[in-house]
């Protein structure tokens, strides 16, 4: 229960490697701050020397050849317009650097480090596309079918005839307004434009299974979605044969396999994404502001928290409570209401007042009870010698760049103005909890 990064450091010709156990989540939190910070952060603890490859990922710096490749875990990154925010913050802490996000994982970060990655024997794909063969890294966690992306059941059959983009009958739909998803549009041979939503784009519409399209137009019919929640989009104008596909980091890896089994299909990458999108389909969609991609991401970046299962385990064990709190004060309301009932009817609302008093009381004297409970469970767990250790290991700084609260706020500050990007104050009103990552910003 960890999030491992290797750092491995390319300076006169000499390599120095250090991991770090949390350091994956969140990561660009170490890097942000330039290359001389970052070195100097990791130079806190003694190399590790060998290049370990039971990683989450990591950071290869080659001072020599100025060149960046890292792999860093936070779910906002999946969505395009954060990562394009902080990819121009990035270029302003590391000028003259070629700066790129390792989309292979694991594979490219060993590449760039020197290290000959464990090769794995697997067979090639043929036309008949079968799921028994091992998967390259880059698409070993993608959905195997459309339906499995659709959040339809193995069980459950595609109908027989496709939907009609006007039936707005799509209550059931799979995907909840703010749940991250895969944005399908198909142009047909009319020019008739339809949207479709998957979870990710999935491996038998990447490797051109049989009847994929017709797969897709058996979905709910779907709108233009905002760009605030897709991941990753592509479309399919079957009159001119022509594919585009876009979206985070990791999605352009599957753009070579597209190429290689969609053929007699012009297969391209779309740099404007969201908007390339739109443009083919018609409709200008609801873009997502710098303001609203930087929110995502500077409660992390202002944070000098550590990232540790402490801290993990505290954020969890906070939400439990506010959870639980909610869920009691629900249970209280429902025992009341049939005693004020009660107390209307017979006209004595004094004892119904004092029952409800009595009865709330109960409620909260067992409340605490349970929860001294669980935390005295807690306290006699293992967990707390894991955290415990997890707190005693190593003496490296929570985080890279300034420590202090107000210096790291205005070094930001001055990043963001040279990336020509909104405010601290801009930002700030645009923070909501859900940005809020494991109570980073106080």
């Amino acid at each position: 229960m960890s999030e491992p990064a290797v750092f491995v450091v390319i300076r006169d010709g000499e390599k120095r490697v250090y991991h770090d156990r949390w350091a994956h989540m969140f990561l660009y939190r170490h890097l942000l701050w330039g290359p001389e910070s970052l070195d100097q952060w990791l130079a806190e603890e003694d190399e590790d020397g060998e290049f370990d490859f039971d990683i989450c990922g990591g950071v290869v710096v080659n001072f020599d050849e100025k060149r960046l490749l890292w792999d860093g875990d936070d779910m906002d990154l999946e969505l395009p317009p954060v990562g394009k925010v902080l990819d121009r913050l990035l270029q302003c802490s590391w000028p003259g650097y070629s700066i790129e996000y390792a989309s292979r994982g694991i594979a490219d970060l060993a590449a760039a480090a020197g290290e000959n990655l464990r090769e794995d024997s697997h067979e090639e794909f043929s036309e008949d596309f079968a799921l028994t063969n091992e998967l390259p890294d880059e698409l070993s966690l993608r959905p195997e079918t459309i339906s499995e992306a659709a959040g339809i059941d193995d069980d459950d059959e595609f109908d027989d005839e496709p939907h009609d983009d006007d039936d707005d009958d799509d209550d059931d739909s799979f995907f909840d307004d703010d749940e991250l998803r895969a944005w399908v549009t198909i142009i047909n041979q009319d020019g008739s434009v339809r949207h479709r939503y998957l979870g990710e784009i999935p491996l038998d519409l990447i490797f051109h299974e049989t009847s994929v399209i017709a797969d897709l137009l058996d979905l709910e019919p779907a709108e233009v979605p905002p760009e605030s929640v897709v991941r990753e989009g592509i479309w399919f104008d079957l009159a001119n044969r022509t594919i585009g596909v876009w979206g985070r980091p990791i999605a352009r890896a599957i753009l070579p396999h597209l190429q290689e089994y969609w053929t007699n299909w012009d297969v391209r990458w779309a740099d404007e994404g969201y908007q390339s999108q739109c443009g083919v389909s018609g409709p200008s969609g609801i873009p997502m502001s710098d303001v609203e991609a930087l929110a995502k991401l500077t409660p992390k970046i202002l944070s000098t928290q550590r990232v540790d299962l402490s801290s993990l385990l505290g954020a969890m064990g906070s939400s439990l409570k506010r959870t639980a709190v909610r869920a009691t004060g629900c249970f209280a309301l429902v025992l009341a209401a049939p005693v004020v009932l009660l107390g209307l009817i017979a006209g004595n609302m004094k004892a119904a007042a004092i029952t409800i008093a009595i009865v709330w009381m109960g409620i909260a004297i067992i409340f605490k009870f349970v929860a001294w409970r669980f935390k005295r469970k807690f306290l006699d767990g293992a967990l707390v010698d894991l955290t415990k250790q997890d707190s005693e290991t190593g003496c490296r700084s929570p985080v890279a760049g300034p420590l202090d609260p107000v210096s790291r706020r205005e070094q930001l500050e001055t990043l963001l103005a040279e990336a020509n990007l909104p405010s601290l104050a801009e930002i700030e009103p645009h923070v909501g909890d859900g940005d809020n990552a494991i109570g980073f910003l106080s």
